[in-house]
């Protein structure tokens, strides 16, 4: 018998893809909204990212792509305007 070893990142993005879509969008928004709290919207954006990536259904989300681009040109720089971005995400 083998016992196989999983670090904390292996758990978490196995737990994750085991979410629907719904559920794992929901968890994104969620974990994003937190990082945003300290008032740092590009922070919150490459965390929403990160986890949007960590489940096949939400990976290649068309407007991943396009919030990159507002926060580049600096429509996304207020944590109001973050917040709404990210909150719209469906």
């Amino acid at each position: 018998m083998s016992l196989v070893w999983k670090s904390s990142v292996q758990r978490k993005r196995s737990d994750m893809a085991d979410q629907s879509r719904s559920e794992h969008l929901a968890m994104c928004k969620k974990r994003a909204i937190e990082v945003l709290s300290s008032g740092k919207p590009a922070d919150a954006w490459a965390s929403f990212v990160s986890d949007m990536s960590n489940h096949k259904a939400t990976a290649e989300h068309i407007a991943l792509g396009l919030g990159m681009q507002l926060l580049v040109a600096g429509q996304l720089s207020t944590v109001p305007k973050m917040q709404k971005f990210i909150e719209d995400f469906n």
